[in-house]
Formats: C-alpha cells, structure tokens, sequence
C-alpha cells in the first residue's frame, strides 16, 4: 500500500516563501514611489536589506522555533522511551507492522536489541506458544483501528516464558490509516503467579471440607463459601448480610463469651454447636481469627468444621473397643468355666450310666446335664458375639425354634402379664445358629417385660408382650430392608422370616433410642441388667445377614422388627446319636490335665470303657509319663494350657519320638478361631476336643487309634460332657 503524499509537512517553507514574495512586492512597490534621483544601486541595497530583515525575522518566528522545539520534544521523547520501566514498541503499518523501534527496556523484557528485532514481526515473541484468545483481540482492534489492552504469554530470546501485558494505541491516524502503532509492553509474570496462587486459594476456600465464613466487628457475613451455603442450605444472597450469630446454638459458649474473647484476643478456638438446615442443630469445632479488610477494617474469619462423622467415628470405634472388652471377659473366663464343665458333664455322665434302673434320678441328672448345656452354650455365645469364635451353622427350622422357645418364655412371664404370641403354622428354614436365635428372642421378650414392669409399679396398669414370627415375600417389604437382605437368583418367590416383639410398656426417647444397642448401655438399676441383651441381638442379626428396626416412643411402648433370609431347603433327619463310649480292649491311654477334677472324671469314663489311663498333671509330667511308657502308649489326649509345657509343646515332643504311630487329641476349653490346628507343623494333625464336648467327637478321637474312619466331628450333637 503507498502511502498519500502528506504536504503538511512543508506548511513553514511555504508560509515562508509566500511572506518573501509578499514582501518583495511590498518593497519594489514602496521603492518607486522615491524620488526617481535615487541612484539605482541604492533603491537595491534598500531592498536587499528589506527582504533579508523580513526573512530572517519569519524565519526565526516559523523555521527556527518550531524546530528548537521539534528537537526539545524529540529529546525529551528519547528520555522519556530509553528510562521507561515499560518495554516500548513502535510498528510500521506501511511495512507489514513491521518493528521500526524498541527502547532498553523492551530489550531488557524481552532479551531482543533493537538491532536484532528491527524490521521483524512481533508474533516472534510468540513463537512455539500455542493461539491465544487474547491474539484475535488484537487482530480485531488492528483491523478496527482501535486501542486494544491484552495479557499474553510470550517468550524471551533465551527460551523462557514470560506474561505481557500489552497496551496497543495507534498514532497519528488519518483518513482510518495510522501512520505507526505504539506498543507498550509490562512483564507481569510475578503478578499473574500471584494472581494464580489467589485463584488457587480462593477455589481451595471455596470447595474446601469445612465451612468458611468472614464477617465484620458486627458479625454481618460478607463471605461464605460452598460448604457453609450446603449446611446452612441457602444461598449467597440470602445470607449475605445476615448475623453470623443467629447460626450460633451453644449453651456452654454463649455468643458474647467468644465476642469478648475476640475482642480482647483477635482470636476464638473450641468445640461448639451451631445451627444448620431446618433449624437442625450439629456440634463442631470453630476457629475464629482476625483478617484485615478494606481501609484497615477489622473483619474475622471462622472456619468451622462439622464433626457429625467424627463423632460417628468416634461412636464406632467406642463400640469395638467395648466389643473388645466383653470378648476378653469372655474368652478370659471361657477356659476356666468349660473346665469346670467338663469335669460336672462328666462325673454326670458316670452317675447316669451307674443310676440307669432309677429312671427319676436318671430325669433329674439330665435336667442337671441340660442347664450345663446351656452354660457351655452360653459362652459360646458370648465369645461369637464378640467374634471372638467363629459361628457353627446348620439348617434348621425356626417354627420349631419358636415353638419351644415360647413354651420357656410361657413360665418365666409373670402373672399379670399376658404374653401373646403367633407363629406362622409353616416351615421356616434358617441357615444360621439356632442358639444365637433362640437368646435374641429371650433378650427381646425380657426387654419388653422389664419395661412394663417399670410401667406396672407407677400405675398398676394390664401389661402386654407381642411375640410375632411370619414368614413373608421379600418383594412385599420396602426397598431399604429388601436391600439389606441377600435372595437367591433361582428362587421364584424368595421368603423372609419376619420376628416381631412389642410391649406397651415404658417406651424409650429418641436419646436412648440412639444408644440402645451399645454393649454396656442400660437403663435398668445397678444389678438389674449388663446392657448387654439388645448388642447381642444386633449381633446375631448381622451374622445372619438381617435387618432390625424399632420404634417407640415415651409411655407407648416399643416394637422390634427384625428379617431374616430363609435358605428355603428342607431339612435332613439327624440320625440319633451314640451315648455309649466307644469300648476299648485295655489300650494305653496319656491323659494330661492340671484340672485334677476334669482329669479323673475322663480317666474314670475312659477305664469303665475299657482303657488302661495313665494321668499327668502339668506338661513335664505328662512328657516324663510319656518317655516310661511311650512303647506301649498308643493315644495322648492333653490339655492345651497347663502349667510347665503346654499341650502343644508335649504333643510336638510326642511325634518327634513317635510319628504319628500315636494318636495326639489337645482338649482346648477357648480356641477362639482355629488357631491350635493352624499352628501344627509336623504330620498328621491333632484332633481339637473343644470342652465340653460331645459323645461323638470323643468316640471319633477314640476309633482313629484303631484305624477306623473318623466320623464326622459335629459340634451339635445333643449329648455333651
């Protein structure tokens, strides 16, 4: 594009020229009106003279001025460009906006003299760097003509990155074409860092756990980010402006307290209660401190932290923490009362089996035989409800279980008060622990008696229990029990079993209602109740893959609805047990127990069978008794824990002389989760007689010295010593 002669330049010269010719008429004409005696040399002189003095004089005034002060700007421009902290660039529009000048401090920006940038294009600093939005901005306002302001990422002549903040202006335009563009470039790289951090910390602020809020000396809030907004459940708009205070909900801290506090100490931290959605009060802990606002005004920043989950959490591991303490109570006692035990369910045994033609003795030693089953199955119980042993599982039916569940409830229910039940007339198959059952049902039915005998002895009034147990479709129940109940894929129709124990009697509040199935927790008199029914039956219900709910209220009573999956099999016919020791033909037996009791109670069963016993009463005895007559031993039955060498220790001592040419049994009264079979590392593995145990499993110990095939070892068997 050629650029249209631009004449304005030349406006002095020809002013100049115009006031000379001017003159010089003005002078020749003045000169003729002398004397025409006047020599003509003269009329010259005074002309040369004339038109010099005017010239000089309109020089001077339009030449000389102007260009002293032409020279002044241009200095002063100079000075101002080469001692500017700001990078200057100037571009020709005629030349492609190629660069026609850069002052130090674009050099010093960039890296680029001004003899190695001139005549090239800018975009080279913005070589290798991908399009920016900002550059079709400027391409817009060059098009346009128009002053533009940009922030862009360009590069140095070393390679490394800078950010520029570019302000465009055209100059001297005429007829929409300027004559230069005039660039001043600014390296804002610390700013825009900053300007991140910012942008980073404002989004940590923002998406950040805890609730943040800033208010001022009055508590009016002028900031909140996402979480307090989703706690409080209203938006920005709605709180800003609002009372910090009006969220406050602490009766130990009261809102002037942590005023005073922070004006006296700028700062506030603890524990405390604060308002939320709907008015719903939560526990948290807040920090408050000061922060500077605008014209040194005092502002505060809180952030709060919701301890809903924490306290959850803390809740939890309470809960374990006890389940720990009632499953070491338990398992320390396990081995002590199953010796005992052991040693009554044997000596009973003996007695039975010598009072056989007395039928009612022989009745009253198997009641005496039933109340140690159920000790033994007592602590069972109690270890597995604190998973201190593992569940022992079976099918069976729970209309049978309920059955004679009630008919032990029917006498236990005191008079005045009626003891409704309704058992579906069906088969209910259970794969579970019929046990853990059974206790969950007495714990509820015991629950609800208590409570109304609480109502009973204040107003006298008819108390009524409700034992309901119906088997009912899994699809009829709502989505959160039907989900936390596991059905099988090929069932058509998959059944549940649905257990219902309600009472009108005292009811409980929401506050106990929250706690009542903590191990420990009661709200029965000292001596009265170990709170440890209602964690029991939570228990069985989540080994068993159930769901339980309860509802009371204050003097309404309460009601427990419990579902169970049913396994929707039949049950096999168990075959009646042996009850006879399996007879043996003088074999030498190791018997090895510090219960001297125990201990001479299975020797005098194992003789009257037909055994020859040999009897130890710690392990270096029943070792010392073994090295005497190891030749003709041909079974070592031993207690586990005995003073001097444990049973483990005299068994492995055993099968190092021996093999296994000798059968080892290890009687264990608490082996919580298989651990003495694991911890075997020679051949052929013990037998483990959990005490007490049944007929079968001893007869099995005993068949294996003859080689015979050991039948299967089952923990259920109904006759136990």
């Amino acid at each position: 594009m050629i650029r249209a002669m631009d004449i304005s330049r030349y406006t002095p010269i020809i002013k100049l020229l115009a006031v000379v010719m001017l003159s010089e008429i003005v002078i020749m004409s003045s000169l003729h009106l002398l004397s025409e005696d006047s020599t003509p040399w003269l009329i010259d002189m005074l002309d040369v003279l004339l038109l010099g003095l005017i010239t000089a004089v309109v020089a001077q005034l339009w030449i000389v001025r102007p260009l002293d002060q032409a020279r002044e700007q241009d200095e002063l421009f100079r000075s101002i460009a080469e001692h500017s902290h700001a990078g200057l660039v100037i571009t020709d529009p005629a030349q492609d906006n190629a660069i026609v000048y850069t002052n130090a401090a674009f050099s010093h920006i960039t890296g680029y003299s001004m003899a190695e940038i001139k005549g090239k294009h800018p975009n080279l600093l913005s070589q290798g760097i991908s399009f920016q939005a900002e550059q079709k901005k400027i391409s817009t306002a060059l098009k346009a003509v128009l002053p533009v302001s940009a922030l862009l990422k360009n590069r140095r002549k070393d390679g490394s990155i800078f950010w520029n903040d570019l302000h465009l202006s055209p100059i001297n335009v005429r007829e929409g074409v300027p004559h230069y563009w005039l660039g001043l470039l600014h390296d804002v790289t610390e700013a825009k860092a900053l300007s991140l951090q910012v942008e980073h910390l404002v989004s940590a602020i923002e998406q950040a756990g805890d609730m943040i809020c800033i208010f001022d000396q009055h508590g009016c809030i002028d900031f909140i980010n996402q979480s307090f907004k989703a706690q409080i459940d209203l938006g920005e708009q709605q709180i800003k402006g609002q009372s910090i205070w009006q969220y406050w909900h602490d009766e130990k801290w009261s809102k002037e307290h942590v005023q005073h506090a922070l004006s006296e100490h700028g700062q506030w931290s603890g524990r405390n209660w604060w308002t939320g959605a709907k008015n719903t009060p939560y526990e948290a802990t807040t920090n408050i401190s000061i922060v500077e606002g605008d014209n040194g005004q005092r502002m505060f920043i809180a952030v709060i932290r919701d301890m809903t989950d924490e306290i959850e959490m803390e809740n939890k591991l309470a809960h374990a923490q006890k389940m720990e303490a009632v499953g070491t109570l338990a398992g320390g006692i396990a081995h002590d009362f199953n010796n005992m035990l052991a040693a009554m369910m044997g000596n009973l045994y003996l007695l039975k089996k010598n009072m056989h033609e007395d039928s009612s003795v022989v009745s009253r030693i198997e009641s005496i035989e039933e109340q140690g089953y159920r000790g033994a199955d007592l602590i069972r119980q109690m270890l597995v409800f604190a998973r201190k042993q593992r569940v022992e599982r079976q099918d069976f039916d729970l209309q049978l279980l309920a059955k004679e569940t009630i008919k032990l409830l029917q006498t236990r229910t005191p008079e005045d008060i009626r003891l409704d039940t309704n058992v579906d007339p069906v088969s209910m198959i259970l794969h579970g622990d019929p046990s853990l059952v059974q206790s969950s049902l007495f714990n509820l039915v015991n629950n609800a008696l208590f409570a109304i005998e609480e109502v009973q002895n204040s107003s006298g009034h008819d108390g009524v229990v409700s034992l309901s147990i119906q088997a009912i479709a899994l699809t009829s129940l709502r989505s959160e029990i039907r989900q936390a109940l596991p059905s099988k894929s090929n069932e058509k129709q998959p059944l549940c079993a649905h257990i219902s124990v309600s009472d009108n009697g005292l009811g409980m509040d929401k506050a106990t209602q929250k706690r009542v199935f903590e191990p420990y927790f009661t709200t029965k008199k000292l001596g009265k109740g170990t709170g440890l029914g209602l964690s029991m039956v939570m228990g069985c219900v989540d080994i068993h893959g159930g769901w339980i709910g309860l509802e009371s209220s204050p003097n309404m009573g309460t009601r427990f609805d419990i579902y169970l999956p049913l396994n929707g099999t039949t049950i096999e016919p168990i075959a009646a047990r042996e009850t006879a020791v399996f007879p043996g033909n003088g074999e030498l037996i190791l018997l090895a127990d510090d219960n001297a009791t125990l201990c001479d109670s299975v020797a005098d069963i194992l003789e009257d069978a037909g055994y020859r016993v040999i009897k130890a009463i710690d392990g270096e005895h029943a070792l010392q008794q073994y090295m005497e007559h190891k030749a003709d031993i041909r079974m070592a039955i031993l207690d586990c824990v005995m003073p001097k060498l444990g049973g483990v220790e005299v068994a492995q001592a055993i099968w190092q002389h021996s093999g296994d040419s000798v059968k080892t049994v290890l009687m264990t009264g608490y082996d919580m989760d298989g651990s003495l079979a694991q911890e075997w590392a020679y051949g052929e593995q013990p037998l483990i007689l959990q005490k007490p145990w049944n007929m079968e499993q001893l007869n099995g110990a005993l068949e294996s010295m003859s080689d015979v095939e050991i039948k299967g070892l089952s923990p259920d068997a109904t006759t136990q010593m």
